[in-house]
This record gives structure tokens, sequence and C-alpha cells, in this order.
């Protein structure tokens, strides 16, 4: 894993993808403790083209 990137099981991005911003903030309310978070990955079309769904010839039925 690197840092800067986010990772999901079966993703089709096996290397992660980049994370552009990131933010993780709490305040507490009374007794309570809210916690904030932001998270937004680049474009899909980053760093590598994607492949048009149309193209793509899938199995019948």
């Amino acid at each position: 894993m690197q840092p800067g990137r986010i990772y999901f099981k079966d993703n089709p991005w096996p290397e992660g993808h980049p994370i552009k911003a990131f933010s993780w903030s709490a305040k507490v309310v009374g007794e309570d403790v809210w916690f904030n978070l932001h998270l937004e990955s680049a474009d899909y079309y980053a760093e590598r083209d994607i492949e048009d769904d149309e193209d793509v010839d899938y199995p019948s039925g």
C-alpha cells in the first residue's frame, strides 16, 4: 500500500486510487463526540484510460 491512495476489496484498480482531499475533524457537543470525515478521490480517468463498456462483449444468458 502507498500513502495517499485508497483501496477497496475487489476494486478494479488493484493499485489503489489517488486521494485528492482528505480531512477528519471532531467536535464535542455536551457529552457526545461528533466526527466529520471528508474524502475526495481523483477522477477515475486521472491515471489510466477506462475501456468503454460498449466495446465489451458480455456473454448472454
